[in-house]
């Protein structure tokens, strides 16, 4: 091989590492910036108080499911499922976030750990999962068909909200 032959060679390795290289560096950036809480699509960060309004409201969005599988813990060990139970049970449900944070004012904490031991972890964070769970302690109350007025504290629902801001719920 000719001595230019070689320098063109070295010059398209040289070319093909430096492509890899700075396609590497991009993804691992991409990565620490996701990791730090960043929206992989928009650039953005989500405040945790941003954070906490965007499960509380899919929360409210969602309070009926959720509050009958709390009850039907309390109440139906037997888990019928959720179609008997909306027939059993009414929820009385809150009507917006002042009235259930009037009524929960310690409802939901922030923490990094499930009650089954699984936490978020570096590659969870990296891949936009979000900043821990909101854990949900909170009233339901609820009439049978009897119409009697019954409440219960809910321990079960946790929330994560990711760096875009799409909420997942958790439910123990």
């Amino acid at each position: 091989m000719s001595r230019s032959g070689k320098a063109v060679l070295v010059t398209v390795a040289c070319g093909v590492v430096a492509f890899v290289a700075w396609g590497l560096l991009d993804y691992a950036y991409l990565f620490w910036r996701t990791y730090e809480g960043y929206c992989a699509t928009t650039g953005q960060r989500i405040a945790t108080t941003e954070r906490f309004r965007i499960a509380l409201d899919h929360y409210l969005d969602n309070q009926g499911r959720l509050a009958l599988y709390e009850i039907g813990k309390v109440e139906r060990p037997d888990n019928p499922g959720p179609a008997r139970l909306e027939e059993e049970f009414t929820v009385d449900r809150y009507a917006n976030r002042e009235a259930f944070l009037a009524r929960n004012p310690d409802c939901c904490q922030l923490t990094w750990t499930l009650p089954e031991g699984g936490r978020i972890g570096a590659w969870e964070k990296a891949d936009g999962s979000g900043d821990g769970y909101f854990y949900f302690n909170y009233r339901i109350r609820y009439a049978g068909h009897d119409g009697v007025a019954k409440e219960i504290v809910a321990t079960r629902t946790y929330y994560q909200v990711t760096n875009c801001g799409q909420p997942r719920s958790k439910v123990f």
